[in-house]
């Protein structure tokens, strides 16, 4: 496990690694047969369910109807620890890929909604990279401020008090693991897991926990130590947009894709305006919704192309 981490560590700390992200794969809380949600029922009374939310802050899911959320109906209890998790690959999905990738980059991203009793009880997030054995806390493999240095009531980093989001208190999370280092072909650790836990003290304050949807994961390829020394600075203002998005680039611009939740494209050439190193897309015609941005960018050499996919909200 101590290489695993090694690489996590290691590879976040440069951050800006070139990657090439395969079709999105959403985490589908409308059924509740999905296989790759699992909740620890090993834990008493574990309180996160998939379903329809019918409180007053949590009165409905992001896509409706069903979110996955610490009680769909009351509040949470006290002295409660409550968790679930994704599987998001195991070697068996490495193994079958044939892209002459040298190394697989992740990428995670969910809104969310939380209402606790502000620096007391709230959630926080682990990965598992050697099935589920052993758990690093994303404060470590990101920064200590993932969570705006807020802590729980025990001193774990997490979300805590009152989500302030952009549309009804939803809020809009992101991050990514490239494994890409120099030359070097480093390969994933044989299996990824994400955890997502609730923790609550002794004290009952009628809040209503946390609130989860639209949770989606990537896997995408990079190309070594290229993508250290031609590095691509993106911009995308505002997100969330309701007219138009503006597009900021520190290499040339060369082609744009928006694609909705189902792999569509729904660009039109119209909407865009192309100028170098900037762009922009009107989306004002677009419904209410979750868009991927694929921005193929380059800084004049043949061989120096790079692909980079964003999300945006239309609100």
């Amino acid at each position: 496990m101590k290489k695993y981490l090694f690489l996590f560590i290691g590879v976040v700390m440069f951050g800006s690694v070139r990657a090439q992200w395969w079709n999105p794969q959403p985490i589908n809380f409308e059924s509740i047969t999905n296989t790759l949600i699992k909740i620890d029922t090993s834990q008493n009374d574990n309180i996160w369910q998939i379903g329809a939310p019918h409180k007053i802050i949590f009165d409905s899911a992001f896509s409706r109807p069903n979110a996955i959320v610490t009680d769909t109906v009351n509040y949470y209890p006290i002295n409660n620890i409550s968790s679930f998790q994704f599987t998001i690959y195991d070697s068996s999905l490495i193994t079958h890929n044939s892209l002459p990738w040298q190394a697989l980059a992740l990428s995670i991203d969910f809104l969310q909604k939380y209402n606790t009793d502000s620096l007391k009880d709230g959630g926080y997030i682990e990965i598992s990279a050697d099935s589920g054995s052993t758990w690093i806390s994303l404060t470590t493999l990101l920064s200590s401020n993932f969570y705006n240095n807020d802590t729980l009531y025990d001193g774990t980093p997490g979300f805590t008090g009152k989500s302030n989001g952009w549309g009804n208190g939803w809020g809009y999370v992101s991050f990514s693991f490239p494994w890409c280092f120099g030359y070097n072909v480093i390969s994933p650790p044989p299996s990824m897991i994400v955890r997502f836990t609730f923790k609550s003290d002794s004290i009952n304050t009628n809040k209503e926990g946390w609130m989860i949807d639209n949770l989606e994961w990537r896997l995408g390829g990079c190309e070594g130590v290229t993508e250290f020394q031609n590095k691509t600075t993106l911009e995308l203002s505002p997100n969330p947009a309701t007219t138009s998005i503006t597009i900021t680039s520190s290499t040339n611009i060369k082609e744009i894709k928006l694609i909705n939740l189902l792999g569509e494209s729904v660009i039109n050439d119209n909407w865009l305006t192309v100028n170098g190193n900037s762009a922009v897309v009107d989306v004002s015609s677009l419904s209410k919704g979750i868009y991927f941005v694929q921005i193929t960018t380059s800084s004049g050499s043949v061989n120096d192309k790079n692909v980079v996919n964003r999300k945006i909200i239309v609100n």
